[in-house]
């Protein structure tokens, strides 16, 4: 008897953990630039569909809000750029709650002397600092 209802609950377990995993959640991703000398035109890609392809500009402040819906667990993101002649990927874990921020950093002297994307999650809402 306990034997069966150890295989019952890992089997309930299992579909449970199957159907979370699966379902998309709605996940804001937040777009910026942190150079102030021009833009930079940048490709945005979420498991190899585009969900950003435009040009990014220096605002303060101003962060641009993508709404997409996102299975949970690992998704790969990739940034591209011919003006800043950049790629990058990166495969992130997705859970509950999350948002990302991608942000440009552009090259300045003595800091760095190449243009890099930032990409990074965090749980709760997006604030300024």
């Amino acid at each position: 008897m306990k034997k069966k209802s150890l295989i019952l609950i890992s089997i309930v377990l299992s579909i449970f953990l199957f159907l979370f995993f699966i379902a998309p959640v709605n996940c804001n991703i937040y777009v910026g630039s942190t150079s102030i000398s021009g833009g930079v035109d940048a490709t945005i890609s979420l498991n190899n569909k585009i969900i950003f392809d435009d040009t990014l500009y220096y605002v303060p402040y101003g962060y641009r809000n993508i709404n997409v819906n996102i299975r949970q667990g690992f998704n790969k993101i990739s940034i591209s750029s011919n003006k800043a002649n950049f790629h990058k990927e990166e495969i992130i874990f997705f859970f509950l709650d999350q948002f990302i921020v991608i942000e440009y950093y552009g090259p300045v002297e003595l800091i760095r002397d190449r243009p890099d994307f930032s990409i990074r999650k965090r749980f709760g809402s997006f604030k300024y600092e």
